[in-house]
């Protein structure tokens, strides 16, 4: 039976070539849009799944009641809640803390120093909390010793090319010696936390106690109560209760003399990504946004219905064309069902075959999109059986709602009209497909009105006056600690230069977010 609705859908193409093409272009067009948009909510909520124990990690985040805000979560806490809470709750396993990224300069021996966007520090226990894969060293020592660091693979390689990194001495831009105790594997796309080098919190510890005051005593900013300075997760034990906790955080605090402007909270390493967009102070660039993901998962379901209805739209005009074939069929003794079936069958046939072209323009327009989007979306990236699932769900709900109107419509025609040649299209046909076309230019118009809508905006963003020619303007970081100390110095060199016309120096640079900008 199978075989007979495959051989009737064959001899259905090459006698209509160019209504199947159009049938079948315009299901592939609107699968493969679906298909791009379907990898790109995969990877929104896909991160932190290399993390065998995420769902047992938190960030353990501050609620600021000071200075008038309405319990504003705060990326970061003291540094000293990352060291206590361990002893203080016998269910929180183990705790990391890290610093902000810095960007630095790095020199190996002679050579001309590399570039490092963002280097962080982190507690020595960093490994056994994230599951981030460690090529070289060993990641229970990697970071326990002062001055030690880490290079991401990528950023090695830059620095050493295929020369052996462990063991060898790189200095900063502060003249300071770090030796390589590991490298590691670039980190994945899917994940909030950012940096090219990771350096022990011990070298901050050692800095910080090395340029206090000689008169200075207590702990040094590291381990302090008296500021929030520094991100903190947490791993709770198997079955330990993370939601609820904030009365006995808050009681944590009180006891170690935090005032009661600072509350803790705990944020599932989940719900980072998405669901930290209200967070200020923090270290994290790359969040998400769950509207934005409900937003494109709805686009994506109207293009569907709009290929959907296209294709129902050209199956029932042409349904006058065969009528004669389906009172043939009834004349030889086809029942309505096994004519259903046929042309169920066949609109699941022709989706598959749009599946097939869509899988193919997808993946052509795949690196387009990552270079407009800046995303790292790729087929069969750990993702083949949700991609396997999603191409079966599609050709499935495309050709059954393609297909189960015109199937059951052209089954009902009456055989002795058809061959008598008295056959009309009822009434209620001619409305469904006028509401039809109907409905498919409205969505067609609120999808390219909404699309024109954002374009315009975009376009303005890019192209109003903001008072000075951003292509006239350069912005230099001073991330070697020599040039930091000696900026003026600097300033004064390059205005000697005839291609500057002035020159500012700034301790942040204008527009870039910071604290309660996000």
């Amino acid at each position: 039976m199978l075989s007979n609705h495959f051989r009737l859908f064959l001899r259905h193409i090459r006698r209509h070539p160019s209504f199947a093409f159009i049938n079948i272009f315009g299901l592939a067009t609107g699968m493969a849009a679906c298909l791009l948009i379907l990898l790109f909510i995969q990877r929104e909520v896909s991160f932190e799944e290399m993390h065998a124990d995420a769902d047992r990690i938190v960030r353990v985040l501050t609620v600021d009641k000071a200075l008038g805000t309405n319990n504003q979560r705060v990326g970061i806490t003291q540094p000293a809640v990352g060291a206590n809470l361990t002893d203080a709750f016998p269910d929180v396993e183990e705790t990391v803390r890290l610093t902000f990224g810095q960007q630095v300069l790095l020199r190996y021996a002679d050579d001309t120093p590399v570039y490092a966007e963002e280097l962080r520090n982190a507690d020595p226990n960093f490994f056994s909390l994230f599951d981030y894969t460690l090529l070289r060293g060993d990641p229970a020592t990697a970071l326990r010793e002062p001055y030690s660091l880490i290079l991401t693979e990528s950023l090695a390689a830059a620095i050493f090319g295929a020369e052996d990194p462990m063991g060898k001495l790189l200095t900063d831009g502060n003249g300071q010696d770090l030796t390589v105790t590991g490298v590691l594997a670039d980190l994945p796309g899917n994940t909030h936390l950012t940096f090219d080098a990771l350096g022990s919190l011990e070298t901050v510890r050692a800095a910080a106690l090395a340029n206090r005051p000689p008169e200075a005593t207590g702990p040094v900013w590291v381990d302090s109560w008296n500021m929030v300075a520094m991100p903190t997760y947490a791993k709770f034990v198997d079955g330990a209760s993370i939601e609820g906790r904030e009365e006995e955080l808050n009681g944590f605090l009180r006891d170690n003399g935090v005032p009661e402007n600072f509350e803790l909270t705990v944020q599932p390493l989940t719900n980072v990504h998405l669901g930290s967009t209200d967070v200020i102070f923090d270290p994290v660039q790359n969040k998400g946004d769950r509207n934005t993901v409900v937003i494109f998962a709805a686009i994506a379901l109207l293009i569907l219905l709009i290929a959907v209805v296209n294709y129902l739209n050209l199956s029932t005009a042409r349904s006058t064309d065969r009528a004669r074939e389906v009172g043939m069929r009834k004349v030889v003794g086809s029942t309505e069902s096994q004519l259903v079936r046929q042309f169920l069958s066949e609109s699941v046939l022709t989706a598959f075959a749009a599946l097939l072209l869509a899988l193919a323009i997808a993946r052509l327009a795949l690196p387009a999109l990552n270079s407009i989007a800046g995303t790292d979306l790729a087929f069969l990236s750990g993702n083949a059986g949700l991609l396997g699932g999603a191409a079966a769900a599609l050709v499935l709900v495309a050709g059954l709602l393609a297909g189960l109107y015109p199937a059951f419509a052209l089954s009902k025609f009456k055989p002795i009209s058809v061959l008598k040649g008295s056959f009309r299209t009822s009434r209620s046909g001619r409305y469904v497909r006028v509401g039809l076309v109907v409905f498919q230019f409205t969505l067609s118009i609120a999808l390219i009105g909404t699309t024109g809508m954002v374009q315009k905006q975009l376009k303005f963003i890019q192209e109003r006056d903001m008072g000075y020619d951003r292509e006239q303007v350069l912005l230099l970081d001073m991330v070697d600690g020599n040039m930091a100390q000696n900026q003026e110095s600097f300033r004064e060199e390059l205005q000697t230069h005839s291609s500057f016309t002035s020159v500012a120096t700034s301790g942040n640079v204008p527009g870039r977010t910071f604290g309660r900008t996000g």
